[in-house]
């Protein structure tokens, strides 16, 4: 059985259409963001939450996904 190969994709919740700060997100917008991901076959597999100036607060996420399926 051949080795999977994987491609990877750095998340940053600033980067979400409509978004700035994770303390004020809209859930809604950043899950169907999400939903979009997963359905295009991303898997994240590791999140940080970073807090800035003690008020800004967002996340970085790594996904990956089997290579040749997107």
């Amino acid at each position: 059985m051949p080795m999977k190969k994987w491609e990877y994709k750095l998340i940053n919740s600033n980067d979400i259409p409509g978004q700035t700060w994770f303390k004020s997100v809209n859930r809604g917008v950043l899950e169907q963001h999400l939903n979009q991901l997963g359905e295009a076959g991303w898997e994240i597999i590791g999140i940080d939450f970073v807090e800035e100036h003690h008020s800004e607060k967002h996340f970085f996420a790594l996904a990956r996904r089997e290579k040749g399926t997107g």
